[in-house]
């Protein structure tokens, strides 16, 4: 987590002059990150299901890998490439879930899971560049990834230590009411 915490530090630096989204957006997604979270989790869950049920019937059905070949030359570079995307999901997946408490708590630990899975994402998406490259992919990685940074670091202020934030106004209670 160290490498995360400087490379965390190193992206906050390049964003600091950026401009902001409002604070009624930013505190928005802030609350709202848990429950898209685990709509996340639930919709990658069911795609990791239907992938491995689709590659269970395949082996079923008798299909070769080596029909891969045909589509893209080394169907072992192939295999290996889709395994580890399908493996990085798979983490992706496992991390978020972990995170959804933490980030429903405004807890600084779930924000650093989340920036684990951003970093995580980074990798999975080189790797999918390398099995599917071309402009259209470099450039949906490219702009998805600079969004999802950018609103991730826009929400990062309402995450602090391991206690959760309060966005209720501080009101007098009746003892300090009495001695004013």
């Amino acid at each position: 987590m160290k490498l995360v915490k400087s490379i965390e530090k190193q992206i906050a630096e390049w964003l600091k002059d950026l401009p902001h989204l409002p604070e009624k957006g930013q505190k928005w997604i802030a609350e709202n990150i848990w429950w898209l979270s685990t709509l996340y989790v639930v919709l990658a869950t069911v795609a990791i299901v239907i992938i491995v049920c689709g590659l269970a019937i395949s082996a079923l059905l008798g299909a070769k890998v080596g029909t891969m070949v045909l589509v893209y030359g080394n169907s072992t570079f192939f295999v290996i490439l889709s395994i580890l995307t399908f493996l990085l999901l798979i983490a992706t997946v496992v991390i978020v879930g972990v995170a959804i408490q933490p980030l429903k708590r405004l807890q600084k630990a779930g924000w650093d899971l989340l920036l684990l899975v951003f970093l995580i994402n980074i990798v999975g998406s080189l790797i999918s560049l390398i099995i599917d490259w071309g402009i259209r992919p470099l450039l949906s990685t490219i702009i998805f990834t600079l969004i999802e940074v950018y609103i991730l670091f826009e929400i990062r202020s309402f995450f602090v230590g391991s206690e959760p934030i309060k966005f209720t106004p501080k009101r007098k209670t009746v003892a300090a009411k009495n001695k004013s």
